[in-house]
């Protein structure tokens, strides 16, 4: 189950025990020689660098969830190639929603695009109000003819038989079996989930490799302080 309360997200990331174990394992071994020899000075020292390691790991994740929503919402703008669905109805790039999950020890979890959000960008005139993102994010073959009716933005205008060359600039379809028939053209893929997880995992694993670096680091001056 997620570890988001179980809302499930488009994609997760997060390190796997054994990798968050390595390095605080590093952190404690050390503490627990430190606290053996007696010296209660640097054992704490090496307390506040576990913890540091710790908060540093919970930000990570916070940042991560960030970079995926500005990621993901600049590649739907850059993709798009029509006015926003209608009125009143919060566009796609308004149901991207990341989050982080904080802990102890923390494993740098991030939910990517929670699936509750991406579910609410429907179609509100169709009448099994199913999500479009996948049609958009993976593009869509239709395998048949479809009826139905084009309207303009904000379902402005007088409903006008479909006209596959005005497809972008009629950009919503309403199925009706009054509708006449036509081949609608292929949907090609946006891929703007993709990219945004792509561009934020790679800031995440930049910034885990860093944090690494800079934790051996701290513990090597620490032993070399006490002339361990």
């Amino acid at each position: 189950m997620p570890p988001l309360g179980g809302v499930p997200a488009w994609q997760e990331i997060s390190l796997s025990a054994a990798q968050v174990n390595g390095t605080a394992g590093a952190i404690l071994g050390a503490y627990e020689r430190f606290v053996r020899a007696g010296d209660m000075v640097t054992a704490t020292r090496c307390a506040i660098i576990y913890k540091s390691f710790n908060d540093r790991l919970n930000y990570i994740a916070r940042e991560t969830a960030r970079v995926a929503d500005v990621e993901i919402k600049d590649e739907i703008d850059a993709t798009q190639v029509r006015p926003d669905t209608a009125r009143g109805v919060p566009p796609m790039r308004d149901n991207i929603r990341s989050a982080s999950v904080p802990g102890t020890p923390s494993l740098a979890y991030v939910g990517i695009a929670l699936l509750p959000e991406l579910d609410r960008t429907i179609n509100p005139r169709s009448n099994d109000k199913t999500p479009y993102w996948r049609a958009q994010e993976y593009g869509h073959q239709y395998e048949h003819e479809v009826r139905g009716f084009f309207f303009g933005p904000g379902y402005s205008g007088r409903p006008s038989f479909p006209n596959p060359q005005q497809s972008r600039q009629h950009p919503l379809f309403v199925p009706s079996k009054k509708g006449r028939r036509f081949d609608p053209p292929t949907l090609e893929p946006r891929g703007f989930l993709r990219t945004g997880a792509d561009r934020a995992f790679r800031y995440w694993q930049a910034e885990i490799a860093k944090l690494d670096v800079q934790i051996a680091r701290e513990l090597h001056n620490l032993a070399k302080s006490r002339g361990a």
